[in-house]
């Protein structure tokens, strides 16, 4: 019995072992933080989560392997872009779209705070399957609102344009290497173009996501005749065509709604060119990011500096205090010859100076004297002056006084 007892807790203990191994390799991967949940994040905030210093190194690594461009071949027949990125050891599906209102079912500002609320969906907020995808998230929204633009334009003759509403939604997340195309919107959804890209020309999520999010800036209105879901999904394509040559399956019903073509099919390939070149533009920068890592190493290495500078001052300091009192060694050495050779020259200075300085007395007495008889001549000249004026005055006078008698006895005569 005993030899059974102990034979029976090995048995249990290495089926409880067994358990936990195998609980901790079926267990789904961690979900990245980078990864949008299931009811999507616009393409701006998931280009700045990608390129946050937090997830860049991850996100550099990552690749793009697998690009579908999907159409619902019912009502307004939405076209999408399916993406399979590989995270490490992962596999993620992301659904790409743009819809001229925002997704059923998500308030339109929580959109944006994501950012904020990544925390909770890091918290199992966002379902992870190891086999199993997430439900994809209906786009009747974007029916409705696309039949309505298109009814209110053909009734006004125009193209009406609203706010377009760009976003990426998470599939699905799980273990391994598996390209196989999630489940589409609609069980009938046909698949206009697929691309693989190969190890040769990787495309990394960060580049990916700046494209994204590129085309989202330089289209930031719903048209429902040109800038719409269509042209989106063939704008990705296009874009990621031109930096790695693949033949687009140009199918009949690529950008069309019952045969009737939109978005991609009305645009030349000169704006799909412009598209390109400036997400290429952008793409040249990121090697100018930075991630946590790297930033945290330059803190590092910043406090490292500024501790060399206070242990350089406190040095410094040191060695100025010895030098200090060296120096004053030094002046109490030399002050009394100092002091002496300073006594004989204040004398010599003392005579030179009062001998100067009777020097300048007589020269400022001689001066004066010469400023003072220059002072009287002037003076004498002035008076001279003066009364060679009253002189002539006076002349001038004496012959008005005769003109004016002569006139006075002329005068009496008569």
């Amino acid at each position: 019995m005993h030899v059974s007892e102990r034979f029976a807790r090995v048995l249990f203990c290495l089926y409880s072992a067994g358990r936990s191994i195998m609980a901790t390799i079926r267990s789904p991967p961690p979900n990245p933080s980078f990864l949008p949940d299931s009811r999507g994040w616009t393409t701006d905030l998931w280009a700045k989560e990608v390129l946050g210093p937090e997830n860049l190194e991850l996100t550099r690594k990552s690749r793009v392997v697998r690009i579908a461009h999907r159409k619902v071949l019912r009502h307004v027949q939405h076209e999408y872009v399916d993406v399979a990125f590989r995270v490490g050891d992962a596999t993620a599906w992301v659904r790409v779209e743009r819809n001229g209102t925002p997704a059923r079912g998500v308030p339109q500002e929580t959109i944006p705070d994501a950012r904020d609320s990544r925390n909770a969906n890091n918290n199992n907020d966002t379902p992870v399957s190891d086999q199993v995808p997430l439900p994809p998230t209906p786009n009747r929204g974007a029916s409705s609102t696309s039949l309505t633009s298109m009814s209110s334009t053909s009734s006004s003759g125009g193209s009406s344009s609203t706010t377009a509403h760009d976003t990426v939604h998470l599939l699905l997340f799980r273990k391994g290497v598996d390209i196989s195309l999630p489940l589409a919107k609609e069980l009938d959804d046909c698949t206009i173009n697929t691309m693989e890209l190969s190890e040769n020309r990787e495309l990394s999520v960060t580049e990916f996501a700046v494209l994204l999010q590129s085309i989202s800036k330089k289209a930031a209105k719903y048209d429902v005749v040109f800038k719409n879901c269509y042209w989106y999904a063939g704008a990705v394509c296009d874009c990621v065509c031109r930096e790695y040559p693949y033949t687009l399956k140009r199918d009949s019903r690529r950008s069309t709604i019952h045969g009737f073509p939109l978005g991609a099919k009305l645009t030349p390939n000169s704006a799909f060119d412009e598209l390109y070149r400036a997400w290429r533009a952008e793409a040249t920068t990121l090697e100018n990011l930075k991630t946590k890592q790297e930033i945290d190493d330059e803190r590092e290495k910043e406090v490292m500096n500024k501790l060399n500078v206070v242990v350089e001052t406190e040095r410094r300091k040191r060695d100025e205090a010895v030098e200090a009192e060296r120096r004053k060694r030094d002046e109490a050495v030399d002050e009394a010859v100092k002091e002496g050779k300073r006594k004989r020259d204040e004398a010599v200075d003392a005579a030179v100076k009062e001998e100067q300085r009777k020097r300048d007395e007589a020269v400022e007495a001689e001066r004066r004297k010469r400023d003072e008889a220059e002072r009287k001549r002037i003076e004498a000249e002035r008076k001279r002056i003066e009364a060679e004026r009253q002189r002539i005055e006076a002349e001038h006078r004496m012959k008005d006084l005769e003109e004016q008698l002569k006139r006075l006895q002329a005068i009496s005569g008569n």
